[in-house]
């Protein structure tokens, strides 16, 4: 009996093991499709000080942008958002803008190095919108967006 129940329990530590992976995994990459607002990736905003990130793609197959969506609540989630766009791919241009609820531009960051980077202040609580798009260049590898607040 106490080693069925062993087998039993260990069985169960393994499939919550790997539910728990998949989900993870699962939620680490960008949502396809994912390149109008409508369609935009959810990233999710947490306590000051922390953040939350994605993987994602600009392939020569898809339109040459992707969209996230993230809710700010000034309460909860604190002053002000950073915004990162990191390990863009070599030979590759891609640009960072954030947009509001309407999808009008508050602020890009359009420089030609591997990091964009875009910091907020004083922002109203709402829904807004992260564009990632491609000055230049697309890859199979994949770049890194994330946001958060403090």
């Amino acid at each position: 009996m106490k080693k069925l129940l062993g087998k039993k329990l260990m069985i169960l530590v393994v499939a919550c093991f790997l539910s728990t992976s998949l989900v993870l995994a699962y939620d680490l990459y960008e949502s396809e499709p994912n390149n109008t607002l409508d369609t935009a990736s959810s990233l999710y905003l947490k306590e000051p000080g922390t953040g939350t990130w994605k993987k994602g793609y600009i392939t020569s197959k898809d339109p040459s942008v992707d969209f996230y969506r993230f809710y700010y609540d000034r309460s909860k989630h604190g002053y002000s958002i950073n915004v990162m766009l990191e390990d863009i791919p070599w030979g590759c241009d891609y640009d960072l803008a954030v947009l509001n609820q309407y999808g009008q531009v508050i602020d890009k960051s359009e420089s030609t190095s591997f990091r964009e980077e875009i910091n907020l202040k004083n922002m109203s609580s709402g829904t807004y919108y992260i564009k990632v798009y491609s000055y230049r260049g697309t890859s199979p590898l994949a770049y890194m967006i994330s946001v958060g607040s403090s």
